[in-house]
């Protein structure tokens, strides 16, 4: 299969916490992630690199943080976006990296609702096409024709494959048990950070408080996938067929079987909430977070995936 370019998601790096985040792309958690957590939170630990002014700027997603903190974390390289062109080698070098991926069904909700919802209520796109969400399910390719990014129509797995990095995960969790797990993620930052060398470790990451952690991490939608395509005349087999064949690996490897919904459901009823995942990797690549390990497939293999995928999803046919 001939390589193509892609447009593929950014990354998260510290140098000075030894981390890197690979964010993945749009409605897996890269919001809660990255300005819930990261960015508030470490310019709260390197508040000596703040200008001192007071000033607050707003993240997308509400949470406030000094102005130019952000710029200050890139020069001094506590916290820095990459393009995904850098090398699975680059990634190795990093003790800890961290990913969440999220089931596909709760996924494609997230995203319609995100992308023609808005679409819906903006002028941008009075007289345009906005589809119903069985329309969405069956016409993927159209989907891009509302604004969306490739960030938010394309799968999630394939790109960590052929990127190389998914060998080098330490850590994947799951985003719908996000909030239970950013703990862990916390810790494993800092233990990162503190095994660096004979320098003085920089300041720990703490965990922020639980109403920004609330505010920031997705809920479960009232009306999930099931129910939105018996809402709109399809039999629920039917609408996961046709899932299935825009996002063939993810939902393969990371859409959660039948049983662990219902133990999840159940956990529920008896007032448990959510049971704790303890999707992290030990080395190696190591993904709790998926359902089955990933494939051993060769990088061709991985690009007609990818390719069959992208094309349904990113309108690339």
């Amino acid at each position: 299969v001939q390589a193509r370019r892609r447009r593929l998601p950014k990354i998260a790096l510290s140098d000075v916490h030894r981390t890197v985040y690979l964010r993945g792309v749009g409605k897996t958690g890269g919001t809660s992630v990255l300005k819930g957590l990261l960015i508030p939170g470490l310019c709260e630990a390197h508040a000596s690199l703040n200008d001192g002014s007071g000033e607050k700027v707003r993240l997308f997603g509400g949470i406030q943080v000094p102005r130019g903190c952000e710029e200050a974390m890139a020069r001094a390289r506590v916290f820095y976006l990459a393009e995904t062109e850098a090398t699975a080698e680059a990634v190795a070098s990093f003790p800890f990296v961290f990913a969440f991926v999220r089931a596909p069904d709760e996924r494609f909700v997230s995203i319609y609702d995100y992308i023609v919802g808005r679409a819906r209520k903006n002028a941008k796109y009075a007289g345009r096409w906005k589809p119903s969400f069985a329309e969405a399910l069956s016409n993927t390719t159209t989907m891009s024709d509302l604004g969306a990014t490739p960030g938010h129509w394309a799968p999630q797995l394939p790109w960590l494959v052929l990127s190389g990095w998914l060998s080098y995960v330490s850590y994947a969790g799951r985003v719908e048990t996000l909030s239970s797990e950013l703990p862990s993620v916390v810790e494993l930052i800092n233990a990162a950070a503190a095994a660096g060398g004979p320098s003085a470790p920089p300041p720990k990451l703490r965990m922020p408080p639980a109403s920004r952690v609330k505010r920031n991490v997705h809920g479960k939608h009232t009306c999930d996938f099931d129910c939105r395509a018996q809402k709109e005349g399809l039999s629920v087999g039917e609408a996961r067929r046709m899932l299935a064949a825009s996002y063939p690996m993810d939902v393969a490897f990371i859409q959660p079987s039948a049983e662990a919904v219902e133990r999840e459901e159940q956990e529920r009823r008896r007032g448990g909430g959510s049971p704790e995942h303890g999707g992290r990797g030990q080395g190696g690549g190591t993904w709790a977070a998926l359902r089955v390990a990933p494939p051993e497939a060769t990088p061709e293999l991985m690009e007609c995936l990818l390719a069959e995928a992208e094309g349904r999803a990113l309108g690339r046919t």
